[in-house]
Formats: C-alpha cells, structure tokens, sequence
C-alpha cells in the first residue's frame, strides 16, 4: 500500500505540482519579475549557465535557436546619417558631426537641432 502512494505522489511532488499553494505562486511571481527585468525566465536562465550561452525557450517558440553564443554575434551602431556600421570598423572613425579635429563641425550634431539635454 506505501508503494502504491510512493508511485503516485512521486511524480507530483517532482513536478511541481505536490508544493503548496504558496510556493508555486512564489515562483510564479519571481518568474514573472525574470522576465519582466531579463526577459527570460528561470528556466532560460539555468540552461544559459549550463549551455554557456544565451539561451531563451520563448525563441524556438518563435522559430528561432534557442541558445546562441552573444561573443560570435557582432554589434552594430546606427548613426542618423548612415547605415549600421560595425563597432569594430568605427573605432578610429570620426563621429558624422565632428568636424576634422573632432571639435563639432558647424550646423551639425545633437546641438543643432535645438533639442539640448
């Protein structure tokens, strides 16, 4: 009879479902503040640190992989004037407001528009 009750309320209790009421909408609340903050869940996070990557189950929801490695992806800058340029390119660039010893060139940069933080 013990066995019985073991077979039933042990696959309850691993997954999940046996925890008190409290416990799962505490978890539900700091699942929700994950994603709110890092948009991604505790589970996403957890598998982020066993995979070594940034991994998110929503993305294979929306058809995309759901781990990538962010080191191997490259970072893009958008300038108002241009296309996005890769960091690594612009690093010695001038700024497209800067005149040639980086000082602002006349008419142009946030100044010009009037709008000043």
């Amino acid at each position: 009879m013990r066995l019985r009750w073991t077979v039933l309320v042990a696959p309850l209790l691993l997954g999940g479902c046996g925890l008190p009421v409290g416990v799962q909408i505490a978890g539900w609340v700091a699942d929700g503040l994950l994603l709110v903050t890092t948009e991604k869940t505790a589970t996403d996070h957890g598998l982020s640190m066993v995979a070594q990557q940034d991994c998110a189950l929503w993305r294979g929801l929306k058809g995309d992989a759901v781990c990538f490695d962010p080191a191997a992806d490259p970072i893009a800058v958008a300038t108002a004037d241009a296309d996005p340029v890769d960091v690594a390119d612009a690093t010695d660039a001038p700024l497209p407001w800067t005149g040639t010893n980086g000082a602002p060139a006349a008419g142009k940069g946030p100044a010009a528009s009037g709008v000043v933080d």
